[in-house]
This record gives structure tokens, C-alpha cells and sequence, in this order.
């Protein structure tokens, strides 16, 4: 493994890990298997490993509740939803003690709804009219309200858009509904803050209003989604690349450099960013973005608005900038 890469994923495990004292050879198993299921598209490669980490790291706990979690998310990939309900039902009875971890395997096993990695935006507007919900949130962060969203839905792509925003976690839920469609749990939630939502590419934006209009605003200027028989074979490519190639991420607090190494390195493409924005230090902000199964185009459509950027296609690379008004 070359420097760059060990770089990137070490990173990467950092974000999934936390910084607790866990045992080196286990967080070093869970970064490869974290790899295999997800850089080399390998669940089941990945699920022995998972179950190694499991048994190493078993007496520390969260990195154990974790990689079997993880296993239930392999098997969900491989069509397999008896043998992950097992894995989500096995953190709750081994891992109990670890609360944030049974959040997500509980979300998962009371999913009423299938994932929709890849639908058209309607498709998820109808999904969250459909799906009802029954939730019990007192004063609870909002950015951890969002991450148990994201898992009751059944995996959609939920991004909470900062703009305006300083401090997400200071922002609160308190809300009781039983069997209330997800749509109108949203509009309680977003209305008790005085945010607003909607969808584009699949992902639901939850954002303050004037974000949201600077969110539309931003992707007006992102490249179209198609190149044209017109247009350099590089173009062609490239444009191929970023529509077809679908990626996972979860980052909890990283720069912006840091997940475009990754993206750059998953996508094996050229992605750059221009001298303006590193000399204005923006490749350094940090920032938390959890998505599954969104293509490299999609990706880029949603995070680079969080720091006001746009990108271009230009001999051969893809160039991340900011629009052409603010040159």
C-alpha cells in the first residue's frame, strides 16, 4: 500500500473508529475490511474479516459492535435480509453497552422500508409520503436525529447542509408521533428549528432556507449530468466516470482534502483543486458527510456546496473552484 493510500484510509478509519485505545491489529483488520467491502465492492470478502475484528476486539466493544454491524450491512448488500437482520439482532444481545451502535442496528431491524440507493428523486419523495414512522425525541441533537432518520428509512441519503447553520449540534428535536408519515415528521422537525428541506439527487437536503436557495444556486453551476458526442473523448470519459461510479462514505469530522484524497483514490480519476481555494484555506475545513450508494457526481453535487464550490471538467481532471462570480 503505497503512502498516499495508507494516508487516506487511515484517515478514513479514524472517522469510523473514533479515537478510543482499541487494539492496533483490530483497527488495522477493520480498516482492510472497510476496504474490501467498500473500495474493492468485496461484502463477502469483507465479512470474514469483520467477524476476526469481532473476536479480537470483543472485550474493548465498540470497534467490535461495529465490524458486526458492518456484517449486517454486507449481507444487506449481498441480498442476504435474514442473515442481516441475525447480525443487526446480534449487537443488540452481544453489544448493549454500546448505545450508539444498537441505535443503528435497532433502526435497522425495525426498517419499514426498502433502500433506495439509486432511485429518481421521486421515487424518495413518495417513499417518505408512504412510510410512516413512530419517533421519541426529547432535546436530542439534531445531527443525531438525521443519523437515525437516515437508518429507519432504510439507508436514504440524508445530508443536514450547514450554511447558515454554525453550531448543528445546538440545534434540538423534541417530538412524539406514532405511525405519522415521514413527510410530515420532517416538516415538524425542521419547522421546530426553522429549516427547511428537500430532495435533489436522490438526497434529501435539510438546510435554513436561504441555504437551501444558495444549495440550488450552487449546482446550477455544476457540469450536466451527460457529455455530448461533441465533446473530447477525455470529457466523454470522465463524464462516464462520474455518473457510473457509485461510493460510500462516512466522514465525522474531516477536511475537505481529506475526502476528495479518498473520492480521488475509490474513483481513481484526477480531481484537483485550484490554487484559489487552497489559498484561502478552505481544503482545511472540516466538515461530517455520511452518504451510501450515490454516484462521484452526486458526491461532489452535495459537498462541495457545504464549502461554497463548484467544479469543472478540464483537460482531463475534474477541478473543484468556486463559481465564477466569486473569481
Amino acid at each position: 500500500m503505497s503512502c498516499s493510500i495508507a494516508r487516506t484510509l487511515g484517515l478514513l478509519l479514524l472517522c469510523i473508529c473514533g479515537a478510543g485505545a482499541e487494539d492496533p491489529s483490530a483497527r488495522t483488520l477493520f480498516l482492510e475490511a472497510w476496504y474490501q467491502e467498500t473500495g474493492e465492492e468485496d461484502p463477502a470478502g469483507a465479512i470474514p474479516m469483520y467477524e476476526k475484528v469481532v473476536s479480537r476486539a470483543k472485550d474493548s466493544g465498540e470497534l467490535a459492535a461495529k465490524a458486526q454491524y458492518q456484517i449486517g450491512i454486507c449481507r444487506e448488500k449481498l441480498d442476504a435480509p435474514s442473515e442481516a437482520q441475525e447480525a443487526f439482532q446480534k449487537v443488540l444481545d452481544d453489544f448493549p453497552q454500546q448505545l450508539e451502535v444498537c441505535d443503528r442496528a435497532r433502526a435497522k431491524l425495525s426498517t419499514k422500508g426498502p433502500a433506495l440507493p439509486n432511485a429518481p428523486p421521486v421515487e424518495l419523495e413518495e417513499h417518505l409520503r408512504a412510510t410512516k414512522m413512530s419517533l421519541d425525541f426529547t432535546v436530542a441533537p439534531l445531527p443525531d436525529v438525521v443519523t437515525f432518520l437516515r437508518e429507519y428509512l432504510g439507508g436514504v441519503n440524508i445530508h443536514l447542509y450547514t450554511y447558515q447553520i454554525p453550531r448543528p449540534d445546538q440545534l434540538t428535536v423534541t417530538l412524539m408521533v406514532e405511525d405519522l408519515p415521514a413527510e410530515q415528521c420532517l416538516n415538524l422537525i425542521a419547522k421546530a428549528n426553522d429549516l427547511s428541506w428537500y430532495v435533489t439527487d436522490n438526497i434529501l437536503i435539510i438546510g435554513t432556507k436561504g441555504g437551501i436557495e444558495r444549495h440550488r444556486q450552487l449546482l446550477q453551476s455544476m457540469p450536466a449530468a451527460v457529455s455530448t458526442p461533441q465533446d473530447p473523448e477525455w470529457k466523454r470519459n470522465l463524464a462516464s466516470v462520474l455518473t457510473d461510479t457509485l461510493i460510500d462514505l462516512d466522514f465525522t469530522d474531516d477536511s475537505l482534502e481529506d475526502i476528495v484524497g479518498f473520492v480521488r483514490l475509490y474513483a481513481k480519476i484526477n480531481i484537483e483543486m485550484d490554487a484559489l481555494v487552497r489559498k484561502q484555506g478552505t481544503a482545511d475545513k472540516k466538515i461530517a458527510f455520511c452518504v451510501r450508494g450515490l454516484s462521484v457526481r452526486s458526491v461532489l453535487r452535495i459537498l462541495l456546496p457545504e464549502f461554497g464550490l463548484t467544479y469543472e471538467l478540464s483537460d482531463g481532471m475534474v477541478v473543484i473552484t468556486r463559481p465564477s462570480e466569486q473569481k
